[in-house]
């Protein structure tokens, strides 16, 4: 089930509830347009972002390192749709808060 809404210029915050949790986000995206995706969390050891289509496939991934910040890839739709941002915990051991943002990008990313 979809959790909320995710603006592209904005963010949006949930909580992993449960070791099997995983929040996602519907937002829109215009085909040829580059937009960064992030996940960041004081919280989750391993915070976890991908990007779905609207039939649920995976289309990008990235999990926070121990060395990074926060999760964080860029993608280039082809198609103009809704997609998801699904967000988790890596290895499912940590609940906690979490923030996520989408915003238009560089080209060159």
């Amino acid at each position: 089930t979809t959790t909320g809404v995710l603006s592209v210029g904005g963010s949006a915050t949930g909580t992993i509830e449960n070791l099997a949790d995983s929040d996602w986000f519907a937002v829109e995206l215009s085909a040829g347009t580059t937009y960064v995706f992030t996940m960041s969390s004081s919280e989750l050891s391993t915070p976890y972002i991908a990007l779905r289509n609207s039939n649920g496939s995976l289309l990008e991934n990235d999990f926070k390192g121990s060395s990074e910040s926060q999760a964080e890839f860029s993608y280039q739709p082809t198609v103009s749709e809704t997609y998801y941002l699904d967000a988790s915990q890596l290895g499912d051991d940590d609940t906690g808060s979490y923030t996520v943002s989408a915003a238009v990008g560089n080209d060159d990313d």
